[in-house]
């Protein structure tokens, strides 16, 4: 074996572990996602660079997965992996206040969660 071909060999591999990984044993994705938008509840424009992130409860800090930005159009995606069952996501900017909603979460599933933060 070459040793160029080495790191074509380690991504194949990989791959190979990160499909088995996200798979049950029916061999469906188990992955569970959080969509939807963040916007100024007064002029509807949507807001962007705000954290949305992912809680296992309303009154934790602990975070499922790493938090998310909102893009320009106030639009986020959050893939919370394995999770089913209740999840709280919590929307936050400067100058706005802060919100949480819950929402249930099915693996296999894509729930959409949207916000209309207000000014502080």
């Amino acid at each position: 074996m070459r040793w160029r071909e080495m790191p074509v060999i380690a991504l194949l591999v990989l791959a190979v572990v990160l499909c088995k990984c996200s798979r049950e044993n029916t061999g469906e994705p188990t992955v569970s996602v959080v969509v939807g938008t963040v916007s100024d509840k007064e002029s509807g424009s949507p807001i962007d660079s705000a954290t949305v992130s992912p809680r296992v409860g309303p009154d934790t800090t602990d975070n499922l997965l790493s938090a998310e930005m909102t893009d320009i159009e106030g639009r986020y995606r959050l893939i919370a992996g394995y999770y089913g069952g209740d999840v709280y996501v919590l929307a936050e900017k400067d100058g706005f206040t802060s919100m949480m909603q819950d929402a249930y979460l099915r693996k296999h599933d894509t729930v959409v969660v949207n916000f209309e933060l207000e000014r502080r």
